[in-house]
């Protein structure tokens, strides 16, 4: 949308100005298929207008705008690819955080990389410091300020000066490196930079991750910015590509060391790493990427403590659940057979830091993200507070009972892992008792499962007709090869010296499963049915 102004009159010390800049402002502002603007004062507003059409760019002067017209307009210009300057309200930075929370609350994918700032404030080295870490939430990496009072043409020359250091991302990356022949990268190589990227992320979002990957290495090569360099790595992990995509997170954290994200994602890669390669019975490699995954988490925790700490006065600074993905990835980070007491030991304290920073939080709480609730009573119970997490659990399930499974049945694994199987089982078996329960097939085989330890259990403890109706119950659901079921059940007949109900249930067995004397786990395991069985066949034998 361009100005309606024509034949602008430009103030003789702006066309000065003008022309000092003129090549360097070009350099930058053409890049843009326009310019939005809107600042504080109209005068400064209509002039800045009158500059930009006087160099022939296209523009659009925003005349004292609401909050609801910036809201409704800034995504629609951001990704038109415009670059949008900005004066609202307070100086102190709050007036344009709300503006940008309220859009990324409605526009999630929205890139604030082409939106400048501008702020009428003497540039202390506190106040820059305060206002950039208040923006740098959002991707913001450069401001501008202008002198307040000072005089028109002092804050034109601050606002020129502004831009073009702002254009100098452009022809640098984050390092500061020039290219290999020790210039800056030129126009089109910035123009091919942006390309890449936006042909990139739309593949990615496709989920044509091996293409997205092509097209990310490429911009790579030009500028190896931290965003580009994350969104690889999420391609190579959705492929599974874990250890390269490992290499890009860490490869991010030197760009950003302050950053949380990408030692999070860093440490889920270790964690998925370590299972694979205990799946391929590498055990020295295991240890070594699970000792890494702990080390990036503690990274991740240090980080985030530190921007709770640091930005204790302004909460809009911090993301809504700061400890969300590290929750996530403790969840993940749980690994069975693997000792290596050390890094477990870090961890379980890991573990402890984190449920304890979230000590306010209410889980009861249904407008909290179900997902992040069932992360927090997972890892509760995993420390033992068993009865705080099936509260969480319960509560999930009463607001919504479609969650009965996710919820539930990731309480009963984590039951299971530490031993409780009888709670385990009175858990999966109350899954079961629901009127509509998916993936049913496999509730049953966990009941069977966490069943059979506690019946041999109860067994153990000389409780016997507790441990029967385990069978029975497990028993009533059909489960895969339920004729192992009633080799148990017969054992436990046998230990009560019930030869007859014991006979009874190891033909039911056989019935089921002719072969079954004949197999090796038969006979190892239940030597007294075998030889039940054989005494049955030697009575059968006479009787005939």
């Amino acid at each position: 949308m361009s100005s309606t102004n024509k034949g602008p009159f430009i103030p003789p010390y702006t066309v000065l100005l003008i022309k000092k800049y003129k090549k360097e402002l070009l350099r930058v502002l053409s890049q843009f298929p326009s310019i939005s603007h809107s600042f504080f004062t109209p005068k400064f507003n209509a002039l800045f207008g009158d500059i930009l059409n006087f160099l022939n760019l296209d523009s659009y002067t925003v005349k004292s705008p609401s909050s609801e017209f910036l809201l409704k307009n800034i995504p629609f210009w951001l990704f038109n690819d415009n670059l949008v300057l900005l004066h609202y309200k307070s100086d102190s930075g709050d007036g344009i955080v709300n503006i940008l929370r309220a859009i990324k609350k409605h526009s999630e994918k929205v890139s604030f990389e082409n939106l400048l700032p501008i702020f009428y404030t003497n540039a202390t080295g506190k106040k820059q410091v305060e206002v950039f870490r208040l923006l740098g939430n959002f991707g913001i990496k450069h401001v501008i300020f202008l002198t307040p009072s000072a005089p028109i043409e002092v804050n034109i020359e601050e606002l020129f000066e502004g831009i073009i250091e702002y254009g100098k991302h452009f022809t640098e990356d984050d390092s500061g490196e020039l290219d290999s022949d020790g210039s800056k990268p030129k126009i089109e190589d910035i123009k091919r930079y942006t390309t890449l990227v936006k042909e990139a992320d739309a593949l990615m979002l496709a989920g044509k991750y091996l293409e997205a990957i092509e097209f990310y290495s490429q911009a790579i090569e030009i500028k190896p910015d931290f965003d580009v360099l994350i969104h690889r790595g999420d391609s190579y992990y959705s492929i599974k590509e874990f250890v390269l995509a490992l290499k890009d997170y860490r490869r991010a954290t030197k760009l950003h060391h302050e950053i949380a994200e990408p030692f999070v994602k860093m440490s889920t890669c270790c964690f998925r790493v370590v299972k694979k390669s205990l799946n391929d019975k590498d055990t020295e490699k295991a240890e070594k990427y699970f000792a890494i995954g702990v080390k990036s988490l503690k990274e991740a925790k240090i980080n985030v403590s530190t921007l709770i700490k640091e930005n204790y006065d302004r909460p809009e600074k911090i993301p809504e659940y700061p400890y969300k993905s590290i929750l996530s990835a403790l969840v993940e980070a749980e690994v069975t057979g693997l000792e290596i007491k050390k890094a477990q030991e870090e961890l379980n304290t890991l573990t402890e830091e984190v449920i304890n920073a979230m000590s306010d939080y209410d889980f009861l709480d249904n407008s909290l993200d179900i997902s992040f609730r069932i992360d927090f009573a997972i890892l509760l119970t995993r420390l033992g507070y068993h009865e705080k997490a099936e509260n969480i659990f319960r509560k999930i399930i009463s607001e919504n009972e479609k969650m009965v499974i996710p919820a539930f049945n990731n309480f009963a694994i984590e039951l299971r892992k530490k031993g409780n199987h009888g709670k385990a089982f009175e858990i999966y078996l109350e899954i079961l008792q629901k009127k509509e329960v998916e993936d049913k097939a496999i509730v049953i085989e966990n009941l069977k499962t966490a069943g059979l330890r506690y019946a041999r259990k109860l067994r153990e403890n000389f409780k016997m007709d507790d441990a029967i109706n385990v069978y029975k119950d497990i028993l009533s659901y059909k489960p895969k090869e339920k004729e192992w079921v009633l080799c148990e059940l017969a054992m436990t007949f046998l230990e009560l010296q019930n030869q007859a109900e014991a006979s009874s249930r190891l033909m039911e067995a056989i019935y089921i499963n002719p072969s079954l004397s004949k197999a090796t786990r038969f006979k190892n395991n239940y030597p007294d049915l075998f030889n039940i069985k054989e005494e049955m066949i030697k009575k059968l034998s006479n009787a005939t």
